[in-house]
């Protein structure tokens, strides 16, 4: 048993254990579009046509996402795509900052009010965390039978190393 004096010292050790242990993922970074895990997530769980999947699949790798404290900057290149049948498609890539609102987070989750780069409209985004560099969230996309569950995981790219081009 603890002696009464030392009760104090031992919770405010634990709290300051446990809040840590808590602590909101870091969203700011740069981050990669990770194709193996989002394939491999999406072939198994999406209900999506398999024309679908295979060009969600040539699209995935190819993002990066650098985050501020209030901005964020995607970064998608141009994309050549090929159906089942052959035929090839360039998908036009584009660069897009825009600023966005932290609303809350987890010890797991970030979420953040933005504008979608497209439309215009505002839009809400939960990145899930499963560890401080691999994070996913819900593409933004449903068809008539409500969402899809398709997910696009990133991972962090560390300061120091330079961007790839290779999808991975």
């Amino acid at each position: 048993m603890f002696p009464a004096a030392k009760i104090p010292i031992a919770l405010l050790a634990f709290l300051a254990l446990s809040g840590a242990a808590r602590a909101a993922p870091d969203l700011v970074g740069e981050w990669k579009s990770d194709a193996v895990r989002s394939t491999a997530f999406n072939d198994a769980h999406a209900r999506l046509q398999p024309e679908t999947a295979r060009f969600l699949s040539q699209l995935m790798g190819h993002m990066t996402l650098k985050i501020t404290a209030s901005t964020f900057t995607f970064d998608i290149p141009d994309v050549q795509t090929e159906t089942a049948e052959g035929k090839k498609s360039l998908l036009q890539g584009f660069r897009e900052s825009q600023s966005y609102q932290l609303l809350g987070t987890t010890d797991k989750t970030v979420a953040i009010k933005r504008v979608a780069p497209k439309s215009s409209s505002p839009r809400i985004t939960v990145y899930n965390f499963e560890s401080p560099d691999i994070m996913w969230m819900y593409v933004d996309n449903a068809d008539d039978a409500g969402m899809t569950h398709v997910r696009e995981y990133f991972f962090r790219i560390p300061a120091s190393a330079p961007p790839k081009d290779a999808a991975r």
